[in-house]
This record gives C-alpha cells, structure tokens and sequence, in this order.
C-alpha cells in the first residue's frame, strides 16, 4: 500500500515537471497556473495524533521526503514559469 502511494505521489510530481507556455504579457499580473498553486497547497505530510509503531514512522518519514521532492519541482517549475514571465513583460 505505501509503495502504491509513493509511486503516485511521484508519477504527480512528473506529471507537474511538464514544459509551460511563453506568452508575452503587459498591465497587471497573470495568475499563477493552476497546477502549480495545486501541488503548493498540497501540504505536508499528516501525522496521526497516536503513538506510532516503528514502521508507522518510518512510512511517514518516506512520504514527507516524496512530497518534499515533489515541492522542489513545484518550486522549479514555477521559477521557470516566473523567468518566461518576466522576459515577455513590457
């Protein structure tokens, strides 16, 4: 089962690393795309207010490092889509 969701989380993230479209833009600011404001708010990783069991920690300590790799990919992504935003602003 914690593979199941390891493997999702990570098949999300690529998902996220797609390329953005370059539009040239004036006046005020665009939004932020949705995909990226998405794996944002995502959030971390939610521990259960009970005693954990050893392998209960461990899954969860696995599961906060996935999202974090997903989050520095949210965070490139949109440096990127940042950077062609401020080559097109006139």
């Amino acid at each position: 089962m914690k593979y199941v969701v390891i493997a999702a989380t990570l098949a999300a993230g690529l998902a996220l690393a797609g390329c953005g479209e370059q539009t040239t833009v004036s006046g005020s600011l665009p939004t932020v795309p949705a995909d990226i404001q998405a794996c944002f708010r995502a959030g971390p990783t939610k521990v259960p207010q009970k005693a954990l069991s050893v392998a209960e920690v461990e899954s969860l300590w696995k599961e906060d490092r996935v999202r974090l790799v997903i989050e520095q990919r949210c965070g490139k992504r949109f440096l990127a889509w940042y950077g062609d935003l401020r080559k097109g602003w006139k």
